[in-house]
């Protein structure tokens, strides 16, 4: 269980107080639903795909040269550490030569990995968009 802060150490100001607090709570709130969650069931099937990639190319490889052709939208955080990956930016430059439905490629300002976790409103604002247009 994650414990919350002692608020009279963290701020003397009572309207940025408040605001703080919800963040902060809600943020606890969610982490430990994710403890709770990864007590019971451990963190094997995230590991495992980590450890499952070489067997992934291998399998993957039955596709190799095939394009995807229902719409698509992609979607990538600023922060993603993904994006260092070599190479990856030339990968998502060149995306709509395999997804030729690709309707849009935006970037999650302030955004990582989670981006449904950690940008809701621009995650959820970008869907119903691409849905719209279908």
């Amino acid at each position: 269980m994650v414990v919350l802060p002692d608020f009279d150490e963290v701020t003397s100001c009572a309207i940025c107080e408040s605001r703080f607090r919800q963040t902060v709570e809600a943020t606890y709130l969610l982490l430990n639903k994710f403890v709770q969650a990864f007590s019971v069931s451990g963190f094997r099937g995230g590991l495992n795909y980590y450890r499952n990639l070489d067997r992934n190319r291998e399998v993957q490889a039955a596709f190799e040269g095939l394009l995807i052709e229902v719409p698509a939208l992609y979607l990538v955080g600023e922060r993603d550490t993904g994006l260092a990956i070599p190479g990856m930016h030339e990968i998502i430059g060149a995306m709509p030569q395999i997804v030729p439905s690709l309707r849009a490629s935006r970037v999650v300002p302030r955004a990582g990995h989670w981006l449904q976790q950690e940008a809701p409103d621009f995650v959820n604002s970008a869907l119903i968009e691409f849905l719209r247009e279908l």
